[in-house]
């Protein structure tokens, strides 16, 4: 099989995973299983473990989920809205300074 042929199946694999509504990690898992059978490589299972570990293993994106609980946190505990209604209460009596915050205050319905 041309790397033409093997492309074009392994695209029609990609797109019929994703139009079977299947996720989109799970569909690129099943397009490079599909691309180790396609040609013929004994050593896909160790490869894909390989791959697998070496991007689990860092802790590049770590903080990403830290910082969406973070924010959660601060949202039910109410802290949030106490921290504007503080700075709503000091920037209005702080002259130019009360110009600045509002926008932010009522995008986010405080």
């Amino acid at each position: 099989m041309s790397h033409i042929d093997i492309a074009s199946i392994l695209i029609a694999v990609l797109f019929l995973a994703l139009g079977l509504g299947l996720w989109v990690s799970l569909s690129l898992l099943l397009v490079a299983v599909s691309g180790y059978w396609l040609i013929d490589n004994p050593n896909w299972g160790q490869i894909t473990a390989t791959i697998a570990w070496g991007s689990v293993a860092n802790w590049t994106l770590a903080p990403l989920p830290l910082f969406i609980w973070m924010g959660e946190i601060l949202f039910r505990s109410g802290l949030s809205k106490n921290l504007f209604d503080g700075l709503r209460l000091i920037g209005g009596h702080c002259g130019n300074c009360g110009q600045y915050y509002p926008a932010p205050v009522k995008a986010l319905g405080l």
